[in-house]
C-alpha cells in the first residue's frame, strides 16, 4: 500500500511491514521489516508515512454494512475509499460512511 492521510477503519486492520519502515502515529515507534500492527475499528490515526523502499501490506475485513454506493455529501477533496474513512470523527460530526468508488460497486 501507499501512505494515507489521517483515517480510520470501520472494522479492524492489520498491517505487515515486509520491507523498509512505516509510521502511523505521532509519538509511537514505527514498524520495520517483519513487524505487524493491528488497528482497532474506529481508531482515528495518521497520516501514514513510509520510506521510499517500504513494502507494506494491509489486510481489512470487509464491512458491507458500512459501504454505500449512493451519493454522499462529503467534504471537499474527499477521496472515497472502500476500506478507510478519512473524515475526523473527533471533530464532533457524524462519521461519514465509507463510499465504494463506482469501479468497486
Amino acid at each position: 500500500i501507499g501512505p494515507l492521510r489521517a483515517h480510520y477503519h470501520t472494522r479492524g486492520a492489520l498491517y505487515y511491514n515486509a520491507k523498509g519502515s512505516s509510521h502511523y502515529d505521532t509519538g509511537v515507534p514505527g514498524l520495520h521489516a517483519g513487524e505487524l500492527r493491528f488497528v482497532q475499528q474506529g481508531f482515528y490515526y495518521g497520516p501514514e508515512t513510509m520510506t521510499d523502499d517500504a513494502y507494506v501490506m494491509s489486510f481489512h475485513e470487509p464491512d458491507p454494512s458500512a459501504r454505500s454506493t449512493a451519493n454522499s455529501s462529503t467534504p471537499s477533496g474527499f477521496n472515497p475509499c472502500s476500506f478507510a474513512c478519512c473524515d475526523d470523527p473527533n471533530a464532533g460530526a457524524t462519521p461519514v460512511r465509507c463510499v465504494a468508488p463506482s469501479h468497486d460497486a
